[in-house]
């Protein structure tokens, strides 16, 4: 098991084995209540919760999927273009921040749609994680830098 992950309501959890299996559980039970095809056999980088709980987010090289946990099914997906071992949903549940190299990506979690995106001023500069704050106004991401620089840590606004 690579990765655990628990639900905001509580209700759900799902873990993730050899990068390829998302498996879907009732906490109260300990029962398994799906596991989320996996057509392509692709590597699965990452696992978040969408606030309300209903739906995950699975993010292989090039893409996340969107899965309805109460039927299993792909709703959308959505063209990222890195792996992403660090996505943040606000908490309203409108808009999803993935990375890519330099820059934070924007995307409407509603339409699957992009947004927009938020571009280090530094080419050599690479973004680790991502998080949004409670109030959804700001964004605070990990940055690293090709030439050894130290770490830093970026604040942005929400656009």
């Amino acid at each position: 098991i690579e990765q655990l992950n628990i639900s905001h309501n509580g209700q759900t959890f799902v873990n993730l084995s050899g990068r390829k299996t998302v498996k879907n559980w009732d906490m109260n039970t300990g029962s398994l209540k799906a596991t989320l095809p996996n057509p392509k056999d692709s590597q699965i980088a990452f696992t978040i919760f969408s606030q309300d709980g209903q739906n995950l987010l699975t993010n292989s090289w090039g893409s996340t999927k969107i899965w309805n946990l109460k039927t299993g099914e792909l709703k959308t997906t959505i063209a990222t273009s890195d792996s992403q071992r660090s996505l943040a949903i606000s908490r309203d549940g409108q808009t999803l921040v993935s990375k890519s190299s330099g820059t934070l990506q924007l995307w409407d979690l509603k339409t699957g749609k992009y947004k927009t995106a938020l571009v280090n001023s530094d080419d050599k500069e690479y973004v680790g994680s991502v998080a949004i704050s409670p109030d959804g106004q700001t964004i605070v991401s990990s940055n690293w830098n090709s030439d050894n620089k130290p770490e830093k840590i970026k604040i942005w606004q929400m656009p």
